[in-house]
């Protein structure tokens, strides 16, 4: 077996930010923001384009533009969207987290997977454990329905996740449903 240093491991996390009316250094509003942690994201997902979507033999796929598309959408309506990617799972960058859900005091994991024994799972274990003292609403799992992925494309489409039900369970932490 191999083992890799931990000069090897990816880069850890970093937060992108959506809303260009807040500085970078200002706390946004209480209330008005929240944590948007998604696993497979990537920049391309903010410009609209659909490339994550066609990566060959991405398990993630279609998660990126989601993602993208509903911090768009909430910074449309006054919610500063902090998008955090995992690019990798393991190690899981706890910090980058943690801090994140610090400055928002709120988290929606968005997770094309099932929501049981999944990473927003485990994520939400850590902000609990970790983080409970920063939570000013419950942390909030957006996953595949809970059943068989259909075989049939308008079943599998109501199936995943989608830009809707990001923004409605941001909408939910933010107490403006």
């Amino acid at each position: 077996a191999t083992r890799r240093a931990a000069s090897d491991r990816a880069p850890p996390a970093s937060p992108l930010r959506l809303s260009p009316s807040l500085p970078e250094a200002a706390a946004p509003p209480r209330g008005h923001s929240v944590g948007l942690l998604c696993t497979g994201f990537e920049e391309a997902a903010l410009s609209g384009s659909s490339e994550l979507a066609a990566q060959a033999g991405s398990p993630l796929k279609g998660l990126g533009p989601n993602t993208g598309n509903a911090a768009e959408e909430l910074a449309g309506e006054g919610i500063d969207a902090e998008v955090i990617d995992l690019r990798t799972l393991r190690p899981l960058d706890k910090e980058a987290i943690l801090t994140s859900l610090a400055k928002t005091n709120r988290l929606v994991i968005a997770e094309e997977g099932w929501p049981t024994c999944s990473i927003a799972s485990e994520v939400t274990a850590i902000c609990m454990e970790e983080g409970f003292d920063h939570l000013d609403a419950p942390v909030t799992r957006v996953c595949n329905e809970d059943v068989p992925l259909p075989y049939a494309a308008n079943l599998e489409k109501l199936a995943l996740i989608d830009t809707p039900r990001i923004v409605a369970a941001a909408k939910k932490v933010c107490y403006r449903d």
